[in-house]
């Protein structure tokens, strides 16, 4: 993190009108210098206030950018993807490209559910038929309970043990995701939710509990990390059927800063795939690419 803001950032800033008086949004975080000013450095539901300023990429350089992360997962052996949060741009990419038969990779996707508009837009839409010969289809819709770990964005149930005064952030209020969940059920589409500490984990399973799921059902909800679980919460996978979709990369890349972030005790409820496998969990394992290596092995 830099210590003040770079000319880049500066300009940025300026473009996106922060300044030391931008109060941090709900659900993220601007990082900041000694004297108050943002040093350029944007936490979760902060990035909004420069994305909002960004041009948004044309057509063609979004059915480029699909092309080449294509080729990189070919090279990698990838014959399908899940594609996690997509925009209705995003999505319609896919689609001209699927119809023009340029995509050769099967893609599994899942459309954003970010704001109350992406929500409603993608529930109220029809499931696609499932099929196991389509190169796309979309499955469901994706929601973030918090951030990541590294930056204190992940919410957890105590303190970090590192910045005894923060607790991470919430990015989607339990009353939210419990709603998101009970009008995914009823409409059949699947549910991805991305939670990292144990405070988001533990939100989403109440919320998955209180909208009905359970290991009886198909309904194949997820949660996208799982990655700091408090252990009175591990036998709530199996039982209500919801997958542990866990990244193993996620625990080398994290290594470096997580005793400092959580202490030893929590330390035990972090990449416990063993943990939850033991427990009649199902968990599925994935590379978490673009922000990982695509690269699976």
């Amino acid at each position: 993190l830099a210590a003040s803001a770079a000319p880049s950032s500066a300009a940025a800033l300026r473009a996106a009108g922060v300044t030391a008086a931008t109060k941090d949004p709900p659900g993220g975080r601007i990082v900041r210098d000694a004297r108050g000013e943002p040093t350029g450095v944007f936490v979760d539901a902060a990035m909004a206030l420069v994305d909002r300023v960004v041009p948004a990429p044309s057509d063609a350089e979004r059915e480029a950018g699909i092309e080449r992360a294509q080729a990189l997962a070919l090279a990698a052996g990838l014959t399908e993807v899940h594609e996690m949060g997509l925009d209705e741009a995003s999505l319609a990419a896919y689609k001209r490209l699927n119809a023009a038969g340029r995509l050769h990779v099967r893609v599994y996707a899942y459309r954003s559910g970010g704001t109350p508009e992406d929500r409603t837009r993608g529930l109220e839409a029809a499931p696609d038929p499932r099929s196991p010969d389509a190169t796309f289809h979309i499955g469901g819709l994706k929601l973030y309970a918090d951030g990541a770990l590294g930056s204190r964005g992940a919410a957890l149930l105590a303190p970090y043990t590192d910045a005894p005064k923060e607790r991470g952030l919430v990015l989607t209020p339990g009353a939210t995701l419990e709603d998101t969940a009970r009008r995914a059920l009823a409409a059949g589409h699947q549910l991805a939710v991305h939670a990292i500490g144990d405070g988001a984990n533990r939100s989403v399973l109440d919320a998955f509990e209180k909208a009905g799921c359970t290991s009886r059902g198909d309904h194949r909800f997820r949660i996208e990390h799982a990655q700091i679980l408090a252990p009175a919460d591990l036998p709530r996978f199996a039982r209500l059927g919801v997958l542990a979709s866990m990244q193993p990369t996620h625990a080398t890349s994290d290594m470096a800063w997580v005793p400092a972030r959580l202490g030893p005790g929590r330390v035990a409820g972090a990449y416990a795939w063993r943990s939850l496998l033991q427990q009649g969990a199902r968990v599925v394992a994935g590379s978490d690419f673009p922000v990982e290596e695509v690269e699976p092995i």
